[in-house]
């Protein structure tokens, strides 16, 4: 299933599987669905409460890693909702 479609429940067992649980219910109380998780940058993922530069680099790079293997139709790991 294409990132962008996600749900904000499906991001946010995507961050649990992706080792970022910390952070599932502050991006649940932002509404962080598959588009919004695809825009974030350093700043907007300070604004939702990741304020460590090396977790925001982190969830950045899961996100790009996560992006470019559903893009070459690769398996991701993927909340189990969206199997």
């Amino acid at each position: 299933m294409d990132i962008s479609r996600w749900s904000t429940d499906q991001v946010a067992e995507w961050l649990v599987q992706n080792n970022f649980a910390s952070f599932r219910d502050s991006f649940v109380s932002h509404n962080v669905g598959g588009m919004a998780l695809l825009q974030l940058d350093y700043e907007l993922l300070k604004e939702i409460g990741v304020l460590k530069v090396g977790e925001r680099a982190r969830i950045l790079r899961a996100i790009k890693l996560t992006s470019r293997r559903s893009l070459a139709g690769h398996e991701v790991c993927r909340p189990n909702s969206i199997l």
